[in-house]
């Protein structure tokens, strides 16, 4: 017998155990809660996110505002404290020569028979350096002092026969003649003579003998070098473009490297009148008293000439003059603005240079993001120095 499928009483399923019921609404449920799920997460990433990118974009910004002040309003300024000398000048070398130098030389021949003096020693003026052999001139001294005798004897003789007409005029002119040509021999056997002793022209060193004891000479020869070093010169090649100024010179300063940098005051004797041939430069020479002999020549200095010296001038350092086009101005603080103040450029010097006018004693100079600032625009003054040179432009 067939299986009736139908279910007993009035056709309704018996209802369903209560887990079971739960488990199919939560299978249900459940997409729904995944879904939900991630759409809360997803909030809270992207309202995260957001938070974060703020606070990076603000942080951005608070920098770009920071650096933004640093560069265009915070200043250092320099107060223009004083007017000072300002001295125009170039150094240029030099080098030491002897006030006189001379070589001697044999004025006669002969041999040297006698030194007095040798290399290193001082004389004097007049004072006798060598001898050479006298012997022969003295001979031929004492001959043409004989010879003079006789023509002196001649000549008197002569003129008593041509006072009593016993001989004719011209006699006697020959006899006058004789006299004067026997006694200019004389002069000239007692010069020969005197030059067999060498003495000094001028007080001095000698710096060098060329001979020995003993050589023989002939005239003309070179005996020994003296130098006059208790005063010294400096011979100094000016510029075409300074000579000029130079005219006017007086007394200069001179550095000498060898001596440990000492420095000696030379005072102006020579100025040529035409540059050196192939040097295109002027011949200057100072005079240096050099008593205490710590100079000597060929040593080589350095000349500090002075072109210009002026008075109460303001010093500015270069960095802080702006150039636009034709014009040239400088910064300055006035209160919390800064001013911009057109200046007439004078002498530059180094990294300096002079300012003629549209600066004052007392003003605030800016020396730092003097370039970064506009006229009138608010600046904030971080520091103000003493001295110009303790920033680096």
């Amino acid at each position: 017998m067939a299986q009736n499928s139908k279910l007993p009483g009035n056709g309704e399923l018996p209802p369903r155990p209560a887990g079971e019921v739960i488990r199919l609404f939560f299978w249900k449920m459940l997409p729904w809660v995944v879904l939900l799920s991630i759409l809360v997460l997803l909030i809270v990433f992207l309202t995260y996110f957001i938070l974060v990118k703020e606070e990076e974009i603000q942080e951005v910004r608070d920098q770009e505002a920071s650096n933004k002040t640093v560069v265009s309003m915070n200043v250092v300024v320099w107060e223009v404290v004083e007017k000072k000398e300002l001295i125009q000048d170039i150094k240029l070398p030099g080098i030491i020569q002897p006030w006189e130098n001379l070589t001697l030389q044999a004025q006669v021949a002969g041999r040297i028979v006698e030194f007095l003096k040798d290399e290193g020693d001082t004389v004097k003026e007049g004072e006798v350096i060598a001898r050479i052999d006298d012997r022969d001139y003295k001979a031929s001294l004492a001959n043409t002092e004989a010879a003079l005798v006789l023509a002196e004897q001649n000549l008197k003789r002569t003129r008593g026969l041509s006072k009593q007409g016993a001989i004719p005029q011209a006699d006697l002119d020959t006899a006058e003649a004789n006299a004067r040509q026997a006694a200019s021999t004389v002069d000239l056997a007692k010069l020969q003579l005197e030059r067999c002793t060498i003495t000094a022209p001028f007080g001095g060193t000698i710096n060098r003998r060329y001979i020995t004891l003993g050589t023989l000479v002939s005239a003309g020869e070179n005996i020994v070098e003296l130098l006059d070093t208790r005063k010294v010169k400096v011979e100094i090649g000016i510029p075409e473009s300074d000579v000029d100024r130079v005219r006017k010179l007086q007394t200069t300063e001179v550095t000498v490297d060898a001596l440990d940098g000492r420095k000696f005051t030379g005072e102006k004797i020579f100025l040529s009148q035409k540059p050196i041939v192939g040097a295109q430069v002027f011949d200057l020479r100072l005079a240096i008293d050099n008593s205490e002999q710590l100079l000597r020549p060929g040593m080589f200095v350095e000349a500090r000439i002075v072109l210009n010296r002026k008075e109460n001038t303001i010093f500015i350092p270069l960095y802080t003059v702006i150039a636009r086009g034709e014009d040239r101005f400088c910064m300055v603080a006035e209160g919390d603005k800064a001013v911009r103040r057109p200046v007439e450029l004078g002498i530059m010097k180094g990294l300096g240079v002079e300012i003629l006018s549209g600066l004052q004693v007392g003003d605030q100079l800016i020396v730092h993001s003097q370039r970064q600032v506009e006229d009138g625009e608010e600046i904030t003054i971080i520091r103000s120095i003493k001295d110009p040179n303790e920033l680096n432009p």
